[in-house]
Order: structure tokens, then C-alpha cells, then sequence
């Protein structure tokens, strides 16, 4: 059998039917995203904007009312979209069957894609129809050609032609969105610009932002969406079952789900693991000291050598806030969390102590407590999990600045 040319094989790897899909489907999933940033943009009248299944996107604006949009991609090789595409005329047929199913829900409906459209003022031109409907009063005036484009898709639609030119009249068409390699970076562009924690943070700190608002966007999309625009459009749906309400929740972002979304992106959880070699500037305190410390307390070898490893975490935590954020940002951050778990330590020392007996692994649980609640409430963390910050308490414990018994008898060795 002769070889195959490299040439041969990129290319049928670059027109691969899987990976095309795949491409398309992220490109929805990113555009949704740039849509939901719509939220934090004061000069935007978005209230909600809801992820349909792969294709549809719902924008509710403050006055209750929608715009439906549907996303069209094509390869820079393929012809230009015209108005007698199979996938023109489905995607305004859409546009008119949900104007006819839910009368006076929408205010708009917008085709956008990233492909170039057909610009010859003439019957393929869609822009050039939908302008012509747009500054027409009644359907009998227009001219035959857009009566052309509009009689395809009531046939499609199965709706009168009278009724589709009505909502025709509030659909539009745009064409300069971003190609696929460059929709990621719109995204950031667009995030530095309405997200106001953008400014200061670092430009892989809102690539991380950016990739977890699309990963939502995606897991929103992939949420099951048969018969939910039912429930979803009403203005009241208290007779909407549970899990319908549930899956609507997940498909639905507010302003508030996208800030904490890009927040969580660009605070992403600190892993539990370290290279030592990372602590230089945080280290401090003596781990011999802490393994007396906790001795004293009560904890048993296991316990201590955990603590040990937590220790480390927390140190490499404060590394990663001074990548992060620069050394004395990052310093700062550092300090803020660690006198935050040492005022934690000392509430749960004053709870528990006792003259006699080793209280060190009660002091243990009511401090897992403080810190549990802190998590829970909220607070700004820098990405620091639970364990990280239990993990600043031996850190402390190393540098005497916590205690875990009454009894000190590292200080007389």
C-alpha cells in the first residue's frame, strides 16, 4: 500500500466530521458567554440570559420581555450565506413559530453567525429582505421578492404569511462575529471591559475566568431543555414541577451567577499539593516545634504527620498568592487569611481549655467549625480551601503563635 503524505493526513484531520462539531459546539458555548457578560455591562438592559440546548439562546431584558437568538457557523471555505439556505429559512421559522406560540413575549429575534452573508441587494440578500420588512407597514406592500423569502418560511413554519411578516419585522441579521480561534479572546476583551475585578488581575488569572464561564455555559447547554421554554416563558411558573424549575435554574444567569462565576474562575482553588522548593519566601517556624506543640495537645503520630502535610499546603498557598497577585499583593493576601485562622485558633482555645487534661483535639473541632463557617459565609478566601486554612493554624502553631495545651514543656527542654 503507498504512503500516505503527511499533507494528506493533516488535512483529513482538519475537515475530521467529530471534531467540527465539536469546534462548533465550544464556538456556542463561548458566544454564550460573551452574551452573558451583557449582565455586567450598566449600558445593557439584560436581566437574564438563558442557554438552550446546543443552539438557542434566550436574552430577557428588564422589561420582561425576550430576544431570541440563534447562532449559525460556517467554514471560511463555504459559500456565503443567502436567503434560500436550508439553515436560514429553519432558523427564521423558529423565530416564527415561538412568536406564534408565545404572543407578546418577544421583542426581538437576532440571527448571527461568523460567515459572511450574500450582499447584492437582491432576493439573497438577507439583510437587504429583512430591511425592506422592517420599513414596510403591511404585507401586501412589499415587494415580490420579499414576499418570496417570506412565503419559504411560512411554509417551513406552517404559519400564515401575514402573521410571519409581523414577526420578521422584528428579526435581524449579524455577521461580524469572531472566527473560532479568535471567539476566546473576545470573550477576555469583553470580560476586561464590564467585569470591574478585571482591572489589577493578571491575564492568565481572566483566562481562568473566561474558561469557567464557558464551562458553565456548556454544562448549562447540556442540561435536557424538552419542554422547558414552556415553563420558562411565562411570567409566573409556580405550577411548574421541581425539576423543571431546577433545570431552569441551571440554564438560567443573572448578574450575580456570572460575576461569581469569573470571581471563582480568576480565584481558582489552590491545589493540595507543593514543591518545597515554592516556600522559600513564606516558611517560617520551626516543624520540630510543631510536633511538640501538638504532642502536648493530645494529637496522636497520625494526626501530626497530617498536620505536617497541611502545613505545607498553606505555605505553598501563600507561594501561589505571590505568583498570583505579585509579592507584596500577594504577601498581604497571605497575612489577611493567616490572622483571620489565628483569631479562628484563639476563640476555639478559649472554648476548650482546661488545667488538666490534653484538649488539643477539641480545640481541633471547634476550629474546623470557625473555619468551616467562614467558608460557607462567602468571605474571600483567595481560592484557599477549608484544608488550606487549617493548614495556616500548624503554620502559626510552628511560629508560636498558637497553642493547643496548657502545659509548655518545649519551653523548658
Amino acid at each position: 500500500m503507498p504512503e500516505v503524505e503527511n499533507t494528506q493526513i493533516d488535512s483529513a484531520l482538519s475537515t475530521d466530521v467529530g471534531d467540527e462539531t465539536s469546534n462548533r459546539f465550544r464556538y456556542q458555548w463561548v458566544l454564550s458567554a460573551i452574551i452573558c457578560c451583557m449582565l455586567l455591562d450598566q449600558d445593557e438592559d439584560v436581566k437574564e440570559v438563558f442557554c438552550e440546548h446546543h443552539e438557542d439562546i434566550l436574552v430577557k431584558h428588564i422589561n420582561g420581555l425576550f430576544t431570541g437568538i440563534q447562532v449559525k457557523t460556517r467554514a471560511s471555505d463555504q459559500p456565503l450565506w443567502k436567503a434560500s439556505d436550508e439553515d436560514v429559512v429553519k432558523a427564521f421559522a423558529r423565530f416564527v413559530i415561538l412568536d406564534n406560540q408565545y404572543p407578546r413575549q418577544f421583542q426581538a429575534f437576532k440571527f448571527i453567525t461568523n460567515h459572511p452573508i450574500q450582499s447584492s441587494s437582491n432576493g439573497q440578500d438577507i439583510a437587504y429582505l429583512l430591511c425592506q420588512i422592517s420599513q414596510i407597514e403591511n404585507h401586501d406592500s412589499l415587494s415580490n421578492v420579499v414576499k418570496t423569502f417570506i412565503r419559504r418560511i411560512s411554509r417551513t413554519a406552517e404559519i400564515a404569511e401575514e402573521d410571519s411578516f409581523h414577526t420578521l419585522k422584528k428579526a435581524s441579521i449579524k455577521h461580524d462575529l469572531p472566527k473560532f480561534r479568535d471567539a476566546t479572546m473576545r470573550l477576555i476583551d469583553t470580560i476586561v471591559l464590564v467585569w470591574d475585578r478585571a482591572k489589577g488581575a493578571s491575564y492568565e488569572g481572566i483566562k481562568r475566568a473566561a474558561s469557567h464561564l464557558i464551562d458553565a455555559c456548556f454544562r448549562a447547554s447540556s442540561l435536557a431543555s424538552q419542554d422547558l421554554l414552556p415553563a420558562y416563558l411565562p411570567i409566573s411558573s409556580s405550577g411548574v414541577e421541581r425539576e423543571i424549575q431546577e433545570r431552569i435554574a441551571g440554564k438560567t444567569f443573572n448578574k450575580q451567577r456570572v460575576y461569581d462565576l469569573l470571581l471563582q474562575g480568576l480565584d481558582e482553588t489552590i491545589p493540595l499539593s507543593c514543591d518545597p522548593t515554592d516556600l522559600e519566601d513564606i516558611r517560617t517556624g520551626s516543624k520540630e516545634l510543631l510536633r511538640k506543640k501538638l504532642t502536648a495537645g493530645g494529637f496522636s503520630a497520625i494526626s501530626t504527620i497530617h498536620a505536617e502535610d497541611l502545613r505545607d499546603t498553606a505555605d505553598y498557598a501563600g507561594a501561589c498568592l505571590i505568583q498570583k497577585y505579585g509579592r507584596e499583593r500577594g504577601l498581604q493576601k497571605y497575612h489577611e487569611l493567616r490572622l483571620k485562622v489565628q483569631g479562628d485558633a484563639a476563640r476555639a482555645y478559649e472554648k476548650e481549655k482546661k488545667d488538666e487534661d490534653p484538649f488539643g483535639l477539641d480545640m481541633l473541632s471547634s476550629l474546623r467549625d470557625n473555619l468551616k463557617n467562614r467558608a460557607s459565609s462567602g468571605e474571600q478566601l483567595y481560592g484557599c480551601s477549608v484544608e488550606h486554612l487549617e493548614g495556616l493554624a500548624y503554620s502559626l502553631t510552628s511560629q508560636c503563635k498558637v497553642i493547643w495545651s496548657i502545659n509548655r514543656p518545649w519551653e523548658v527542654e
